[in-house]
């Protein structure tokens, strides 16, 4: 079983680690709407999609990717992305209600959460009054 979100914050946290510009992430649904709130959150400077050929099989077949470019401060060149903590995995899934959501470092962090109407933020949770899975949070 493929840990799609796994592998995508481990990406994002090593690329923001080593100072990189850009990183490329396999697309898949939950990964663009993630970059996108990432995005919106101003975490990060751009997103698109790009297709590349894929050599590794023998078909060389388009596979799609998320090219994810990095927000540093202009002074500093220190990334915007602090730290990233994964609070739900495959083998133990964490849920709450509204009422419980967590807050990070007391609002200035994220959470994004899987709820029944999408993936949203935590203070978007708790405005609609709808709880969910926690995924991870972000600063």
């Amino acid at each position: 079983m493929a840990d799609n979100l796994g592998n995508m914050l481990n990406t994002i946290k090593n690329a923001t680690l080593m100072k990189h510009e850009v990183v490329l992430v396999p697309y898949t649904l939950n990964n663009f709407l993630i970059s996108k709130i990432l995005y919106e959150e101003n975490f990060l400077d751009a997103i698109s999609i790009i297709s590349k050929k894929n050599f590794s099989n023998k078909k060389g077949q388009m596979q799609r990717f998320i090219k994810i470019n990095f927000r540093y401060e202009s002074q500093s060149k220190k990334p915007f992305i602090k730290n990233i903590v994964r609070l739900s995995k495959p083998s133990l899934q964490v849920y709450t209600n509204y009422k419980n959501i967590p807050q990070v470092l007391n609002g200035l962090g994220i959470i994004i959460m899987s709820t029944s109407k999408g993936i949203m933020t935590s203070r978007e949770a708790l405005k609609r009054g709808i709880g969910g899975e926690l995924l991870f949070s972000i600063w």
